[in-house]
């Protein structure tokens, strides 16, 4: 008798999910190995890093997060809060991108080395209801996606000190030649810190629950504080400083508060030990933080001539759109003079507009002609204009998308943390630490198409363990039943 059978799935439920998790900090394309400029320029570089290692991502984000939609299209909870806020954020981000009056290139793929336009908002919200759904579809799920997640963190770490150090073989392959400052694989050393912190706390939430694989944490945890202490960049620190306490403050015990101490002790001491190079940060600079002030004023100063705003932003690239159409000539001087370390010694003779070499609003010029130029004789200095992000993840995106899009990314990222505190077990109540981390770190950073998804993972984690928390009306079951309580498995 012949039996009917189910053909055999390629890969398991949830599997694009691991593979994401895992590989989406180191996705890049060896593009310099196929092609090379004779003479290699500045915008070469930049190019370089669009086309090899931004544009992979972007892509497979896209290419994952279909696959994942196809996977669960059938079991998605369209009347779920969660899914409902998404779909609105999604309609804000097209009314603004539409609205824009930008080019249409620039309106799907966002600024010039930032790829966040609607293509990527698209495939954003896409891959939230996806991961949403698959998490909860499978519940023992979180426990591998958390090992995949820190497996590919101890890579991206591994890649960064082997750029500091100097023996990093995928620079060459995907940009011609090393660069100075030291980006891992995600074009920016603060993306680095900022995809790092996280799986930091994570790592220390999960101490307890990796019993026969402890030892990888033990080196996962040297190898991201080594990397973040050599990145030096303070909000990420800082971050990390207030997770680790308040994990430390939930759980209150002596194991807790010796892992705490050598982590921070790792993550403040480690540039001290190890050879620093000249492009090493200061810590105790000051630069960064008064042009983060600066960039703040000078958003809630052109936000009025966003049409629409507050109520809709002017799409992903409106704060350099505002600049452009109406030059902010003496806030972008100030800005400019901070951000190059100008003395009293400078001195400028004139500032202003200038078309540029091409026809479009895009191709206008700053250019700063000098009397001296620190005590040195000079003409003049043209620049673009660059100050395209508030560095505010709030401000970013108000300007970019409106004030109800600010208001569901709230929501997103607050909910968790509320409701584990009425509901959740002692495990949910200290993972809210981690998105707390989170949030430290978008004060002063934008949403990057390199970081955030892996950031709304972690909130999504966070979202399916106060559902399952919320489900047990025991508070002693709750307490019974931890969220982290089995070892992830490969």
């Amino acid at each position: 008798m012949n039996t009917y059978q189910e053909p055999k799935q390629f890969l398991a439920k949830g599997s694009w999910l691991l593979v994401f998790a895992f590989a989406f900090s180191f996705i890049f394309f060896p593009g310099a190995l196929f092609y090379r400029p004779v003479i290699i320029e500045q915008e070469n570089l930049f190019q370089a890093t669009e086309l090899f290692l931004m544009l992979p991502k972007l892509l497979f984000l896209g290419v994952l997060t279909l696959l994942g939609f196809s996977e669960c299209r059938s079991s998605i909870d369209f009347k779920h809060p969660l899914v409902r806020v998404v779909g609105v954020y999604f309609l804000f981000v097209l009314i603004s991108s539409l609205l824009s009056k930008d080019q249409l290139t620039y309106v799907l793929l966002g600024a010039r080395g930032r790829f966040d336009g609607l293509l990527y908002q698209t495939f954003l919200c896409l891959f939230i209801v996806s991961a949403w759904q698959t998490l909860r579809n499978l519940p023992d799920l979180r426990n591998r996606l958390v090992f995949w997640l820190l497996l590919g963190g101890l890579i991206q770490a591994i890649i960064f000190i082997g750029q500091y150090f100097g023996f990093d073989p995928l620079t060459l392959a995907r940009r011609w030649q090393p660069l100075a400052v030291h980006t891992g694989l995600l074009a920016h050393p603060g993306f680095v810190a900022g995809f790092l912190m996280p799986l930091l706390l994570i790592a220390v939430v999960q101490i307890d629950s990796f019993k026969k694989t402890k030892w990888f944490l033990y080196v996962f945890l040297l190898f991201n504080a080594v990397t973040i202490s050599l990145i030096s960049n303070r909000t990420s620190l800082l971050a990390c400083v207030l997770g680790l306490v308040g994990i430390l403050l939930v759980r209150r015990t002596w194991q807790s508060l010796v892992l705490t101490g050598a982590v921070v002790l790792t993550l403040f001491y480690a540039r001290a030990i190890l050879p620093q190079p000249d492009t090493l940060r200061d810590l105790q600079d000051s630069t960064t933080t008064t042009t983060r002030f600066m960039m703040w004023r000078l958003t809630l100063k052109l936000l009025p001539q966003i049409a629409g705003a507050p109520w809709i932003g002017g799409g992903s690239d409106a704060l350099r759109l505002a600049q452009l159409r109406n030059p902010p000539v003496e806030d972008l001087t100030n800005l400019t003079r901070v951000e190059l370390g100008w003395t009293e010694k400078t001195v400028l003779k004139k500032v202003e507009v200038i078309p540029g070499a091409g026809e479009t609003e895009r191709d206008q010029m700053l250019r700063i002609e000098f009397v001296k130029l620190e005590g040195k004789p000079a003409r003049y200095i043209d620049l673009e204009f660059s100050w395209d992000k508030a560095h505010n993840f709030w401000l970013d995106r108000l300007v970019a998308y409106g004030i109800f899009s600010v208001f569901i990314w709230l929501y997103i990222y607050l909910y968790p943390i509320y409701w584990s505190w009425r509901f959740g077990s002692q495990s949910d109540k200290i993972w809210t630490w981690v998105l707390i981390g989170i949030l430290f770190y978008y004060l002063t950073w934008f949403p990057a198409m390199q970081v955030e998804p892996i950031h709304v993972v972690v909130a999504l984690m966070a979202w399916v363990g106060i559902e399952r928390a919320k489900a047990i009306p025991d508070p002693q079951q709750k307490s019974a039943v931890p969220l982290e309580d089995t070892a992830p498995t490969t």
